[in-house]
């Protein structure tokens, strides 16, 4: 009679142990959703605080200055530029951002910034004697840019691509 005794309590504690784990399980999974959208409240308030005055810019020390700022999860980089004057700012705030910059010219300003989720930039420029500004901004969800080349039209050219599945495509050759 105590061997059964000591099996049930035994039985009793193994199984509302299980059944602990099980539910602590389920409010670990509601809690890391809840954290995801707390994460997109925190890119928003990021990028409202981007902005670089003109007196921040002038203190940085000329030359060759890269930034990269990235808020969110599985964004990506691939930058490879060659300039002997080189100033970039980039700034990915979402999920699943990634941009691909191959830029070879005198001198570089070029500006990125990625709001929002499943954005994606592309640029080949081979231009070593000449100068390539861009600035882009992609405020929303699943945007497409690609720029080739750039000649003096598209040069100093700004863009704000805001909207969910846009697409622009720049082919400027000489």
């Amino acid at each position: 009679m105590r061997l059964f005794y000591n099996i049930c309590v035994f039985c009793f504690i193994y199984f509302s142990g299980t059944l602990l784990s099980f539910s602590q399980e389920s409010d670990l999974f509601t809690s890391e959703l809840g954290s995801i959208d707390k994460e997109k409240q925190y890119s928003a308030l990021a990028l409202q605080d981007w902005k670089i005055s003109e007196s921040q810019l002038s203190s940085i020390p000329s030359g060759n200055n890269i930034f990269i700022e990235q808020i969110g999860n599985n964004n990506r980089v691939n930058a490879q530029i060659s300039s002997p004057n080189l100033d970039a700012r980039f700034t990915q705030a979402g999920m699943g951002n990634e941009f691909s910059i191959d830029l070879n010219a005198e001198k570089v300003k070029y500006t990125l910034v990625q709001s929002g989720d499943n954005n994606y930039l592309l640029d080949h420029t081979f231009a070593p004697s000449r100068t390539v500004e861009l600035s882009l901004q992609q405020n929303g969800n699943n945007n497409h840019v690609e720029k080739y080349g750039t000649n003096s039209i598209t040069n100093k050219l700004e863009f704000n691509l805001t909207g969910d599945s846009k697409s622009l495509i720049i082919r400027s050759f000489q």
